[in-house]
């Protein structure tokens, strides 16, 4: 008599194999997920900033949108009916604008015009995703001036600097300013004064 040679039919895996496999697919999840979680952290701030870009562009069309002498904001110098902040929420989330809108100051021949043009400045603040703070998540600059000549007005207008212990102006003051009296007038002021 001769050796039989007996075949082995292996249907199905061995439960070392098995697990050897599992193991292998969760290293190369755990290894795609921080990706996977990144870009769609990413992609949600992303989101949120075109947003904030769209709601800033809005805000300033409103302001182009009226005449030269109607631009300001509600208890501002200059008076006007933009809110000085406003707070507006999207797909459940809140966003904070800021609308500031300031005399500007521009020589002429010699002359010093205090409210030659007027800057306008919007700023949208959100919450961060990463670090979890109210961040700005979009800035808009722009300025407004009169058609033609600018009038030279000599009353009713304070213009403030502020100096350090070195007597050197500060560059970057955003401080508030009340005035009180018969006309009673508040608004933030940025570097231009």
């Amino acid at each position: 008599g001769g050796m039989k040679l007996l075949k082995i039919n292996k249907n199905g895996f061995t439960l070392v194999e098995s697990i050897i496999s599992i193991a292998i697919v969760l290293l190369a999840a755990a290894a795609v997920l921080p990706l996977i979680l990144y870009s769609s952290k990413s992609t949600f701030n992303n989101q949120k900033i075109m947003t904030a870009n769209s709601l800033a562009t809005s805000v300033l069309e409103e302001v182009r949108a009226l005449d030269y002498e109607s631009i300001g904001t509600i208890g501002g110098n200059p008076e006007g009916p933009l809110e000085q902040k406003q707070t507006r929420t999207l797909n459940g989330f809140d966003y904070t604008i800021y609308s500031t809108i300031s005399w500007a100051t521009a020589e002429n021949d010699g002359i010093s015009n205090p409210v030659a043009y007027k800057n306008i400045r919007i700023i949208v603040q959100g919450l961060n995703k990463y670090s979890n703070t109210e961040d700005v998540l979009a800035e808009l600059h722009s300025i407004a001036a009169r058609d033609g000549e600018k009038p030279l007005i000599e009353e009713g207008h304070l213009k403030v600097t502020i100096k350090d212990t070195n007597n050197l102006p500060v560059k970057n003051p955003y401080i508030l300013v009340s005035i009180d009296g018969p006309d009673k007038s508040t608004n933030y002021i940025d570097s231009s004064g």
